[in-house]
């Protein structure tokens, strides 16, 4: 199994994924006040304004970040920024039944020339190995707002069950699924797929 470091690079076939740096504001806030890509994102699309600021906010953190990352996602081949995808401490769901506690949610966004391509996938596979072999974490999860059929069938596609609504709601009181991937099975759909991803570390 390989070793990480506290900034560690990935790399699959088409991808690169690095942590966030100088330079990346524009290319989040454009994504977060974009409100095909914000359509089921929480309360909807930032201003550009609040956009960037909260931009600038994430790349000032990360240095300070020390497991947990937000990775811009890029092509091998060619310097084009598809999205991005990160692990993050659980936030900004209720859950009135408590049943949540510590966990690490998976998230992702990609700009809309991207979607429909597969890339989703294949840039949160190495990451899932990071949070499960690096980590040592149990499970992680994931949520989606009911309507959101889209990224349902991308955590579908990594393997996520989706549980029995229990009144989640995001911060502007949408309801949501609860989406988790155990670590045991996890282990038990190691294939081809994610064999093909590389970790680099940094």
């Amino acid at each position: 199994m390989p070793k990480f470091s506290g900034n560690p690079v990935f790399e699959t076939c088409r991808l690169r994924l690095r942590t966030l740096q100088p330079g990346d504001e524009e290319f989040l806030a454009l994504l977060d006040s974009d409100p095909e890509v914000m359509q089921y994102v929480h309360s909807g699309p930032l201003s550009r304004h609040a956009a960037l600021e909260f931009a600038k906010t994430q790349i000032e953190l990360t240095q300070y970040r020390q497991h947990l990352h937000k990775w811009i996602i890029e092509f091998r081949d060619h310097p084009i920024q598809a999205g991005w995808v990160e692990l993050s401490k659980f936030e900004g769901v209720f859950d009135p039944e408590h049943s949540l506690g510590d966990d690490i949610s998976l998230g992702y966004e990609l700009a809309p020339s991207f979607w429909n391509k597969g890339i989703a996938a294949e840039a949160a596979r190495p990451v899932l190995a990071y949070a499960f072999e690096a980590l040592k974490l149990n499970r992680v999860v994931a949520f989606t707002r009911i309507d959101n059929v889209r990224s349902a069938r991308v955590l579908e596609k990594l393997e996520f069950q989706q549980q029995a609504r229990r009144h989640h709601k995001d911060d502007a009181g949408n309801e949501c699924w609860l989406h988790v991937l155990w670590a045991t099975h996890w282990r038990t759909i190691l294939d081809d797929k994610q064999g093909a991803s590389l970790i680099v570390d940094r």
